[in-house]
């Protein structure tokens, strides 16, 4: 059976793309890539979107900040978009690809959120791992490079006005305790410190 493998863009900058290649090629696995520009659909979803919001639109591409908000300081003047997080709709376009062959398709997710998230989609022939785990089930240790900023960093919403950045948990924190909620803005939110190169799912403990 073939097996292909999608990584996240936080995975790919943590490695020697040749070191890398090489040790998932003696795995038998094939990386594989999207042909559609996932980034720039997901921009241009939440602009139209939050054209048409007349509160505050909370952005959906952090499924762990979306949970926080939500048990900690939800608000009628709240809107939680509906628009998928670029990882998945990654997901699917491949998963699409590969329908019609007995494949296993491993997309790698930078935490378990966005792992748990994937699984619920029930996508044929597609697997939803952590890059911990994945290298815990295939053993794999590689030298990994310290990533100082996350590949795509808070400022994601940069051709749209109106918009407040919150890159940590504490950002978020910091902002519903003390603003009013009352402007029309879209609110940008990241649980993770800076970005998903904090993520609990690209933590490797086997360097």
């Amino acid at each position: 059976m073939e097996k292909y493998i999608w990584l996240n863009p936080v995975v790919l900058k943590m490695y020697k793309q040749e070191d890398l290649n090489k040790t998932l090629e003696n795995l038998g696995f094939q990386i594989v890539t999207c042909e559609e520009n996932h980034l720039e659909t997901v921009k241009n979803k939440y602009k139209d979107q939050f054209a048409g919001c007349s509160g505050l639109l909370c952005d959906n591409r952090c499924p762990k900040a979306i949970s926080y908000v939500k048990a900690h300081y939800d608000h009628p003047s709240l809107e939680y978009s509906a628009i998928k997080p670029i990882l998945i709709h990654s997901a699917e376009e491949l998963a699409n690809r590969f329908k019609e062959e007995e494949v296993e398709l491993y997309i790698i997710t930078p935490c378990t959120d966005l792992r748990d998230l994937g699984i619920k989609l029930s996508l044929k022939n597609t697997i939803f791992k952590t890059w911990t785990e994945f290298c815990k089930d295939h053993q794999i240790i590689l030298p990994s490079i310290s990533a100082e900023k996350s590949p795509i960093p808070p400022g994601f919403f940069d051709n749209i006005s109106n918009v407040v950045s919150l890159g940590s948990k504490d950002d978020i924190d910091r902002f519903f305790k003390e603003s009013s909620l009352e402007e029309n803005q879209l609110i940008e939110m990241l649980y993770c410190q800076g970005g998903c190169h904090n993520g609990d799912g690209v933590r490797i403990v086997n360097d």
